[in-house]
């Protein structure tokens, strides 16, 4: 059964763009997780150091709504940086390597729906953190354990074969978006486990809003 690295050889032919495909993962993970809990540390915990916070609550402003908004901006922020990321390596790739990766219209739409998952993802943890931490600091040090931890699925699935992964990987946080990715990015996605992640970060969503 071929690993990864080997479907990447064998659907992209050249080495170089099966190099770049390995990136991927970690380079849309990384780069949502950035983006969400750089922009989300300003919007909570350091509002609260400056003391900003009161007078967005004495307008009237409910907290739930006050919450959703700063979910939003942290939202698009990673999912903006997921995607450029993504899209740099792929510019790269198309003049610098004469075109050695071709991707699909198709994998690029799910590898854009991906990032937005992942930066939801992102974004319900780095909110909960900033509005649970007493300091921005101690915030930076979540923080910057979340972007260690969240580098570990995609080594972990770095030769993982598509025709043995347990259907419990599809359900663990982060490790079950690296494996959709490189299914996408080797065309061995399909339905029931793009479903499987939607119903896993919606659940883990869900109990981060519920804090």
């Amino acid at each position: 059964v071929p690993d990864y690295s080997v479907l990447c050889s064998d659907v992209y032919g050249s080495e170089s763009g099966s190099m770049i495909l390995l990136l991927i993962p970690m380079v849309i993970l990384a780069y949502c997780c950035y983006g969400v809990s750089s922009i989300a540390g300003e919007l909570t915990v350091a509002e609260k150091e400056r003391q900003t916070l009161d007078p967005l609550l004495a307008t009237g402003v409910s907290r739930d709504s006050l919450i959703l908004g700063k979910k939003i901006v942290a939202v698009l922020t990673g999912w903006i940086s997921g995607v450029l990321a993504f899209a740099g390596l792929f510019v790269y790739s198309r003049i610098m390597e004469n075109g050695s990766m071709q991707i699909s219209v198709q994998c690029i739409l799910m590898l854009v729906f991906i990032a937005l998952l992942l930066a939801v993802f992102f974004s319900e943890v780095s909110i909960l953190i900033g509005l649970t931490v007493k300091s921005f600091k101690e915030y930076q040090a979540y923080t910057s354990l979340l972007s260690i931890l969240s580098m570990l699925p995609a080594f972990l699935a770095l030769n993982v074969s598509f025709h043995s992964v347990p259907q419990t990987y599809y359900l663990v946080p982060l490790l079950n978006h690296t494996v959709l990715i490189k299914e996408v990015l080797t065309n061995h996605y399909n339905l029931p486990h793009c479903l499987m992640v939607i119903a896993s970060t919606s659940i883990i969503c869900i109990i981060c809003w519920g804090f």
